[in-house]
């Protein structure tokens, strides 16, 4: 009898975000960073605003009013803004082959063993190049990126990228 466990995993992208989220949440001095940059900008949208107050010759309280305004919008729009982010990357993440097809894992006395998984030519975005590498897109959202040192001897960039681009079919599906 084996204790390894089989299984097909699908998690949802907004179980993937938080698990995500929560990783950062948990990183060592993540806490620390984030009091920093809530004083950091804090204190300088006050700094500013009350010197613009006192610049433009506004009584001190009407430019800390102002001020104090102004930075609650800039929460509020924030905080929209990242409901409203997450929310277009749940949709992103849902047409994304990971969530589509599932992952394949077994889970062994030694550790997880991920199971190769063939992803489609077509199921992906095609490749764009940025400096040094080849980045293929393999869904909405997951890329590989191909050091140019990385090739094997004989293969470009341009190789690679008409090789990839012949493996697709002429009418992919986006």
């Amino acid at each position: 009898m084996t204790d390894d466990i089989r299984l097909t995993i699908r998690p949802t992208p907004g179980q993937s975000s938080a698990a995500m989220m929560r990783a950062i949440h948990a990183s060592p001095g993540q806490r620390w960073r984030r009091l920093m940059a809530i004083a950091l900008i804090t204190g300088g949208a006050y700094a500013c605003g009350l010197a613009m107050s006192a610049w433009i010759g506004v009584r001190f309280e009407i430019g800390f009013a102002i001020t104090l305004a102004t930075q609650l919008g800039c929460v509020t729009g924030s905080m929209l803004t990242a409901r409203l982010n997450g929310a277009a990357l749940h949709c992103l993440q849902a047409g994304d082959w990971r969530w589509t097809q599932g992952t394949p894992l077994t889970l062994t006395p030694a550790g997880v063993v991920t199971e190769a998984r063939l992803i489609p030519w077509d199921m992906g975005k095609g490749i764009s190049r940025m400096p040094g590498i080849t980045v293929l897109h393999l869904g909405e959202i997951d890329t590989i990126a191909v050091p140019d040192a990385d090739l094997p001897p004989g293969v470009t960039p341009e190789t690679l990228a008409a090789r990839v681009k012949s493996w697709r079919s002429p009418c992919a599906p986006f």
